[in-house]
């Protein structure tokens, strides 16, 4: 009888291990099925949830645990590590659109300094002004202003698109001329009331011979411009500020105590956390929507084509894979790091882009002898400034 008790009791403590490890288990399964939904979220609509957004927007979080829990699974339990590294293979697109590694291409490709200087070539420039500081304190307007008055003028891009653009009608906050004194000669209509303009613009040193807004969008939401290049071909430019995701103060507070401060037992976090991923779902299906109106005007122009502008979106996320079908991100093709491009609160991720396309029917090679041209990215920057709560991004294209 005593034999027997003690096999009983030296069995006992690997079984409760098992157990345990099988539960803890269990319980780490829930980043790689993350991963594996946010795998799938860029290819299906936004649903009522949201859930996809949420997930795209957790998706460097989820790599991070997935390739941490990894390791620990690597040393101890070797089968089951292959989980954790299978879901990042599976978002090795993702990732690559998220981040990108230094790559030297060349003293072409180093970055220029004002405007692009060889005569196939043009530089363009998006950035969100957020009405150029006229939100800021009383003391700081004019000064933000005078600011990106003078970043745009030194930079000097070809093409300018600005989302959120700001102008009084009196004196008193004008930018327009100090625009036109840097080149910028041609400009797109810009919506207006009885005291001020608003809204999208682009300004261009090329001249504008045709500029519409895109059907069923608001020119809140988009506008596009036919620009003449040298030698006579037709660029066509589009910018965008797709809808807002529309956080209030209150939004902002939970999020900045989510992070800042251990989670209060007595307070009750899952009214305004469902709120926001309300929100966050909700500006989704509106995106979902406005690329669809977008991409469908886009795809009847002939020219060679930019959209540029301000996504409200990451990367890892259905609005994005849905308008880059058949586009090509400048920042994916020359661009370095993470292209972190918000300033905000929320979410601190790569938001404002510049896609191209070639013309219709133009297909890269010999032509009568000659090569044919075609459009391309030759570098990719985000500019180091704070003048805004969005960087500014720019591209040196080549035609």
């Amino acid at each position: 009888m005593g034999k027997s008790s003690g096999n009983k009791r030296k069995t006992a403590a690997p079984h409760r291990l098992s157990w345990l490890g099988g539960l803890l288990f269990l319980c780490a399964s829930i980043i790689p099925l993350g991963l594996l939904g946010t795998f799938a979220c860029v290819y299906l609509p936004p649903g009522r949830l949201g859930l996809g957004s949420l997930l795209g927007l957790a998706f460097p979080w989820l790599v991070l645990a997935s390739a941490a829990i990894g390791l620990v699974y690597l040393f101890f339990f070797k089968k089951r590590c292959l989980i954790f590294f299978a879901a990042i293979l599976l978002n090795f697109h993702n990732l690559g659109l998220l981040v990108r590694l230094p790559a030297h291409h060349g003293r072409e490709d180093e970055a220029p300094t004002g405007p692009a200087t060889r005569p196939s070539e043009f530089k363009i420039m998006s950035y969100n002004v957020c009405l150029f500081g006229f939100y800021a304190r009383q003391a700081d307007r004019n000064k933000l202003k005078d600011q990106i008055g003078t970043f745009l003028s030194v930079e000097a891009a070809d093409i300018l698109c600005l989302q959120e653009y700001y102008e009084s009608k009196d004196s008193r906050f004008r930018i327009r001329e100090t625009l036109r004194k840097a080149g910028y000669r041609h400009h797109t209509a810009l919506l207006s009331n009885a005291r001020y303009y608003f809204g999208n613009a682009i300004f261009s040193r090329y001249p504008i011979v045709r500029q519409d807004t895109v059907p069923g969008l608001s020119p809140l939401h988009a506008l596009y411009a036919d620009l003449l290049l040298p030698g006579g071909d037709t660029l066509r430019t589009y910018t965008f500020h797709l809808a807002s995701l529309r956080f209030d103060e209150n939004d902002k507070a939970l999020y900045h105590e989510l992070l800042n401060r251990p989670l209060d037992e007595s307070v009750s976090y899952k009214a305004e956390a469902g709120k926001i991923a309300r929100k966050v779902g909700s500006a989704a299906r509106v995106h979902a929507e406005q690329v669809r109106l977008l991409k469908a005007h886009a795809a009847a122009c002939p020219y060679r084509l930019i959209i540029c502008g301000d996504m409200n979106e990451n990367p890892i996320s259905y609005a994005y894979h849905a308008l880059t079908d058949g586009l090509q991100d400048a920042f994916v093709e020359r661009g370095s790091g993470l292209g972190r491009t918000y300033d905000g609160f929320f979410p601190a991720y790569r938001i404002d882009y510049i896609f191209y396309r070639d013309a219709i029917g133009r297909m890269p090679g010999k032509t009568d002898g000659k090569i044919a041209p075609r459009l391309s990215a030759r570098y990719f920057e985000v500019s180091d400034v704070n003048y805004s709560d969005h960087k500014p991004i720019a591209a040196v294209m080549k035609f």
